[in-house]
C-alpha cells in the first residue's frame, strides 16, 4: 500500500494543480500511515496502542478502573468548564479561528502549547509535539502549495480600509 501511495504521491505531478489536490493529499496521508505502522515499535507507548493488533486504546485495566469509576455514584459527572470536553472544544474553535486570521504556522505550536500545559503533559512530550505541529503544517504548504503563514489578517485585501492604494 505504501508503494502505491508512493507512487501516486509522484504521478500527482504529472497532472493539473486542481486534479492533483485530492490523489497528493490521500497519498501523503497513506504514506504518513504506513510508516507509524512501520515504526510502531519504536513509538511510546500510548501510540503503540493506536496501531497494536486489536485496536483498542485502552488496556483491560484501564477499561475496568474506568467501569469501576463509573459506576460508583459517588463521584459527581464534570460539567462546565472545567470539563475536558469543553476545554478541547473550546481550544479547536480557538485554533480554527486564530489559524484563519493570523495564519495556522504560528497558531499550530500555541495551540500545542496550551494543549500540553492544561493536560499536564511533559515538557519533553510538549516540546515535541510543537516541532511536529510545525512539520506537519510546514508539510501541508509544502504539499498544497500554500502560504500557512498567511491569515486574514495580512491579506493586503483586508488592510486596505479604502479599497486600494490611491483611495
Amino acid at each position: 500500500m505504501g508503494v502505491f501511495a508512493l507512487y501516486t504521491f509522484i504521478d500527482s505531478y504529472n497532472h493539473g494543480w486542481e486534479a492533483a489536490i485530492f490523489p497528493r493529499f490521500a497519498s501523503a496521508v497513506v504514506l504518513v500511515g504506513c510508516i507509524l505502522i512501520l515504526l510502531k515499535a519504536y513509538l511510546p507507548y500510548p501510540l503503540n496502542l493506536l496501531f497494536s493488533e486489536g485496536g483498542d486504546f485502552l488496556s483491560t485495566d484501564e477499561m475496568e478502573s474506568t467501569e469501576s469509576e463509573d459506576s460508583a455514584m459517588d463521584k459527581p459527572e464534570e460539567t462546565g468548564p472545567e470539563n475536558p470536553v469543553y476545554v478541547m472544544m473550546g481550544l479547536v474553535t480557538a485554533f480554527a479561528v486564530l489559524g484563519y486570521l493570523f495564519g495556522l504556522l504560528w497558531v499550530a505550536p500555541l495551540f500545542v502549547l496550551v494543549f500540553g500545559r492544561y493536560f499536564d503533559l511533559p515538557t519533553a512530550i510538549t516540546v515535541v509535539l510543537i516541532a511536529l505541529s510545525m512539520v506537519v503544517v510546514l508539510g501541508f504548504q509544502w504539499i498544497f502549495n500554500i502560504q500557512m503563514g498567511e491569515g486574514l489578517l495580512f491579506e493586503p485585501e483586508f488592510l486596505m480600509v479604502s479599497g486600494g492604494i490611491n483611495g
